[in-house]
């Protein structure tokens, strides 16, 4: 009877134990698809972040030629203000 009643707690033990392990297979199976549905989306972030830098960097460059188109002509207005004020200085 002793033996019987130890075989029978086993046999619980054990099925308690198999029962545990599915469970936390389960759980490691949701957290593998879990983690790869974050790195799926990581990765898309990753691609529309980099398409929006190389469009950052061309309207960049675009703005800096203007720029320097601009403070091209502004230095040759300054100089010919500088003119024009010289010459007026000497016939005034």
């Amino acid at each position: 009877m002793l033996i019987s009643a130890l075989g029978w707690t086993i046999r619980k033990m054990m099925q308690f134990q198999e029962d545990t392990n599915l469970k936390i297979n389960s759980s490691i199976e949701k957290l593998n698809n879990s983690v790869d549905q974050l790195n799926i989306s990581v990765e898309k972030l990753k691609l529309v972040i980099d398409a929006k830098e190389s469009g950052c960097i061309a309207t960049h460059q675009i703005v800096d030629r203007r720029l320097n188109s601009h403070s091209q002509r502004l230095d040759k207005i300054e100089k010919d203000v500088l003119l024009i004020e010289a010459k007026f200085a000497k016939n005034g």
